[in-house]
C-alpha cells in the first residue's frame, strides 16, 4: 500500500478523480508482490463499484490504448468484451 495507508479508500487521489479521466490499471512487480492483473482489476472494480457496463467501457478503452496492434491481441480483447456483453 502506498503512502503507508492501510485502506485504499484513504488514498487522497482517489477521492478527487474526475469522471472523464483516462487511466490504466497495471501490476507492479507481480512476482515480488504475488499479485495479478486480475487481482488489480477486481480491486479497482470493487473500490469504484463498477457495473458490468463500466467494466466493458474499460475494456473498450484498453483496446484503443494497447500498443500491440496484432490481430491476435485485438481478437483477444474483442472476445473478452463479447463475453462480458453476454453476461450483462
Amino acid at each position: 500500500m502506498t503512502l503507508g495507508l492501510t485502506d485504499l479508500h484513504q488514498h487522497p487521489v482517489l477521492s478527487q478523480l474526475p469522471d472523464d479521466l483516462q487511466y490504466s490499471i497495471n501490476t507492479d512487480d507481480p512476482f515480488i508482490f504475488a499479485i495479478t492483473l486480475s487481482d488489480e482489476l477486481h480491486l479497482v472494480s470493487s473500490l469504484f463499484s463498477w457495473s458490468m457496463r463500466n467494466y466493458i467501457q474499460f475494456l473498450e478503452s484498453v483496446k484503443e490504448q494497447v500498443l500491440d496492434k496484432s490481430p491476435a491481441t485485438h481478437d483477444f480483447i474483442e472476445a473478452q468484451i463479447a463475453k462480458c456483453r453476454k453476461e450483462c
